[in-house]
């Protein structure tokens, strides 16, 4: 699963790695730690508009949701899209044919169940610390004059080292390597060619730490700095190099 990111690139990095403009309204703004429940405006990169970078709200509200009550109530249960449900689920089926989306990020937070109880949040990079794409779908909902672009991360099986970090569910986002991104948003890609894009990214490129629990904090502020700044336990230090 995946319910908070970082994306602390500058306009111009992101611009440059996916040739992509920002559009002029997004008034973007960096950001060390953000989670779906706050319904964030995260960037995008739309199959409609491959060459933009746009706002899209995080966590899913079908097209067809008919009140405002229904749309709150759906999505509190969107911000992931199983790579193993996301063509039989009523809220994912046609996005996933239809509106696929790169979700620009440069980190991602998972917590490890350790044996001694307690939890450890970690942070996940790829290994340059550098701008990346999760693969989403997204859906335009429309109810009288409210129009709201939101999106869902899709989730896929762990790769061996997120597999040690996110040990209870064993799940990560489906992070796209940059030759495959385009592929994603080609608007002809039979559902064939999507299932074999849904595979774990390589674990040679990625790294990670741990992070102070601030970010499960609900009364601190969490974008900030040391949001993702390594955070050494002294009683998890016994296990740590087992798990990288």
């Amino acid at each position: 699963m995946c319910f908070s990111m970082s994306c602390a690139q500058k306009k111009e990095t992101i611009q440059t790695r996916f040739e992509a403009d920002f559009l002029q309204y997004f008034e973007y703004q960096p950001y060390y730690f953000t989670q779906a429940s706050s319904y964030p405006r995260i960037p995008i990169i739309s199959d409609r508009e491959p060459d933009k970078v746009q706002p899209m709200e995080w966590c899913l509200i079908p097209h067809w949701t008919r009140s405002p009550e229904k749309a709150e109530e759906i999505r509190r249960h969107t911000y992931n899209a199983r790579d193993d449900t996301i063509f039989e689920k009523p809220s994912f089926r046609d996005a996933i044919i239809k509106n696929r989306c790169l979700v620009i990020a440069d980190g991602f937070f998972e917590w490890h169940h350790h044996p001694n109880g307690r939890k450890y949040p970690y942070y996940i990079q790829m290994k340059d610390g550098g701008p990346f794409a999760m693969a989403g779908i997204w859906s335009e909902w429309k109810l009288g004059d409210v129009s709201k672009k939101t999106f869902a991360i899709v989730t896929t099986d762990a790769n061996p080292m997120m597999a040690r970090i996110h040990n209870s569910a064993k799940r990560m986002p489906l992070v796209l390597p940059p030759a495959a991104e385009r592929r994603w948003l080609d608007p002809t890609l039979p559902k064939t060619e999507i299932l074999r894009l849904m595979r774990p990214f390589d674990e040679k490129l990625m790294r990670a730490h741990t992070v102070s629990r601030l970010i499960s904090n609900a009364s601190a502020e969490k974008n900030v700095p040391e949001a993702v700044a390594p955070f050494d336990y002294h009683d998890l230090a016994s296990t740590q190099a087992t798990l990288f």
